[in-house]
């Protein structure tokens, strides 16, 4: 069986205005499938008691936190400013790990470093692969 999910940063203003209450929104998703949240970090992290309410209802539910998106430009050029930010995205995996069981975090928002030409992909891919492999193992 597909499960399916759903990014919510798209229904977020309408959930911290109180157009829809967590429940309704819930029961909304649960009816036509949805499963599933996709959460921004930025909304988790900023301690938003419409947040927590619509996580703490979607875990009774059963609903699943498949993925996690947290902006983080990995592809800076400058080691020492992507240990600083793998460092600083310790507290999003113990979140997921912690509280949602989230098994994925999708970390957006890399571009490459000033002067860097589109033949420039791969090093950026392998520098991400490096800070990752330094900085958290």
């Amino acid at each position: 069986m597909m499960k399916l999910a759903i990014m919510t940063w798209a229904c977020q203003s309408a959930l911290e205005s109180g157009k829809y209450t967590a429940d309704e929104f819930l029961d909304t998703l649960s009816a036509v499938g949805v499963s599933g949240l996709e959460p921004p970090w930025v909304w988790c992290s900023t301690a938003s008691p419409t947040w927590r309410t619509l996580q703490d209802a979607a875990l009774e539910r059963g609903f699943s936190f498949p993925c996690l998106d947290v902006p983080a430009n990995l592809s800076t050029g400058d080691e020492e400013k992507n240990r600083e930010i793998l460092q600083g995205l310790r507290q999003v995996f113990v979140f997921c790990r912690d509280e949602i069981a989230c098994p994925v975090v999708l970390l957006y928002g890399s571009k490459p470093a000033p002067g860097m030409k589109a033949a420039g992909n791969m090093e950026r891919c392998w520098g991400v692969v490096r800070s990752l492999r330094q900085n958290m193992v």
